[in-house]
């Protein structure tokens, strides 16, 4: 079921890169979004994120892809 998920996740990640412009006019841009690229360049790296996730997700390394947020977050997730 994971695999099924991870391709799932490319296809989408891919589909946001090909249609970025309509996914961009579709969320709108608000004023935090230009310090990273505009409403487009915060689509492509959601979209980059999502595309590394699935293959994580698929290969089960899930635990190496999050680790440096649980090394941040861990006091907060009482670990």
């Amino acid at each position: 079921m994971k695999f099924l998920f991870g391709i799932f996740g490319i296809l989408l990640s891919l589909a946001m890169f090909k249609y970025r412009e309509r996914v961009g006019e579709l969320i709108g841009d608000a004023p935090w979004m230009q310090k990273l690229g505009g409403v487009y360049g915060v689509v492509m790296l959601t979209a980059l994120f999502f595309f590394f996730w699935s293959i994580a997700a698929m290969v089960g390394s899930e635990h190496l892809f999050f680790a440096p947020l649980r090394l941040i977050l861990g006091p907060f997730l009482g670990r």
